[in-house]
């Protein structure tokens, strides 16, 4: 991602949601709020 996406998402008030795609089931721990993650506001 680079600034101006960045930009765009904190003016919109979207989260981002960093996680590691390595890890097996990973995303759909992240929608259910669990697992490890990073959310940037």
């Amino acid at each position: 991602m680079d600034a101006s996406a960045v930009s765009l998402m904190r003016d919109n008030q979207i989260p981002i949601v960093v996680f590691s795609i390595r890890e097996r089931g990973a995303f759909l721990k992240v929608l259910k709020g669990e697992g490890t993650f990073t959310t940037i506001a």
